[in-house]
């Protein structure tokens, strides 16, 4: 992952992976010799999230992402996005702007997802996964060092809508979760099923 993102200011973001890469890129160049915009099919994995942070690697068993890419106006669109890991599996879409581009290198994105599918089952942590119907998250992703601030991530299910904001950054004892939940009251058996 480390080589791709290398090759281009559109692939920055795959510096917080180690993986292997496989895929089809396709790059528009203007009349002027500038590059101009990118389309690409990347499958991912197995691998993990690279946190430069001490902590164990985040793993996970694949990925897939088809997205295109804007020069004019530091935009990747994401047509689809597929992530399948012992903690999460998800299926969404979205868009993030470049921030702090310097060269081929970038500081941080900042875009917004949609969420088709979304089930969450850390280890540990329920009895049953949770799964969603739907949601989205307004976020910015730090790439050096890692760490994601969450503006507003609302996942829906079987009618109801749960809220959070915050900050989730790695750190030498593991990953660090800063959140103000919002969610509605629930019942003793339906809070230990999740």
């Amino acid at each position: 992952a480390q080589d791709i993102a290398a090759q281009s200011v559109a692939l920055s973001w795959l510096t917080v992976l180690d993986a292997p890469i496989s895929g089809a890129l396709a790059m528009e160049v203007a009349a002027d010799g500038r590059f101009a915009a990118l389309n690409g099919t990347l499958e991912i994995g197995p691998g993990a999230l690279d946190t430069a942070a001490g902590m164990a690697p985040t793993r996970f068993r694949r990925a897939k992402t088809y997205f295109r890419y804007d020069d004019s106006k530091e935009k990747l669109t994401f047509d689809e996005i597929v992530l399948d890991s012992r903690a999460a599996q998800l299926r969404a879409s979205g868009h993030a702007y470049l921030s702090g581009r310097s060269g081929r290198r970038v500081e941080a994105l900042v875009g917004q997802v949609r969420f088709s599918e979304f089930a969450l089952d850390p280890p540990g942590l329920f009895a049953a996964p949770a799964v969603f119907t739907g949601g989205a998250l307004d976020m910015r992703v730090q790439l050096e060092p890692l760490a994601v601030d969450i503006g507003q991530l609302v996942l829906t299910e079987a009618g109801t809508r749960y809220a959070a904001s915050g900050r989730v950054a790695p750190g030498s004892e593991g990953w660090t979760v800063a959140l103000d939940l919002e969610t509605p009251s629930l019942g003793r058996d339906r809070l230990l099923e999740h």
